[in-house]
């Protein structure tokens, strides 16, 4: 049981924030709705540690939803500022490769839903799930999940 297995780390960072709860999940992941962070399958490692604060550091910045994508990637640097920042307070040896290697698959994200469709220069996001190309004038609707193959659907 993934939850018993980082028991001291848990109760030290339930006392410092009680308003953070706990679950079980397949993935580390804040749900702002519920106020809950998930635990991953590697959660006792020192990998599953920095995902740990990464999430929790959500929570405590108050993140919730993002309106354009650069503002998701702001948020996650936030957030990975942060877990730099409390990590020492639980024992945990902050390692920045964590953080890089996890901002930079959402850079390649956002870059590759950031690409028109037509003559493949990047765009401008002008709503939330919606891009416009300087170089041709195309408009694309891009899917608003970040854990989804990018499509774009030109309109």
């Amino acid at each position: 049981m993934k939850l018993l297995q980082i028991t001291p780390t848990l109760i030290h960072i339930q006392a410092d924030y009680p308003s953070i709860k706990f679950s079980e999940g397949d993935d580390f992941m804040w749900s702002p709705k519920k106020g809950v962070v998930y635990l991953g399958d590697e959660s006792v490692d020192e990998e599953g540690a920095h995902f740990l604060l990464h999430e929790v550091s959500h929570a405590i910045l108050g993140h919730k939803d993002y309106g354009l994508d650069v503002d998701l990637l702001r948020m996650e640097t936030e957030a990975w500022d942060k877990t730099a920042e409390i990590a020492p307070r639980y024992g945990i040896d902050y390692n920045d490769r964590y953080a890089l290697e996890a901002v930079r698959t959402y850079k390649e994200w956002l870059h590759a839903r950031s690409r028109c469709p037509q003559c493949t220069r990047l765009g401008l996001q002008k709503a939330k799930n919606t891009y416009n190309c300087f170089n041709c004038g195309c408009s694309w609707r891009v899917p608003r999940s970040t854990e989804c193959m990018i499509r774009r659907y030109v309109v």
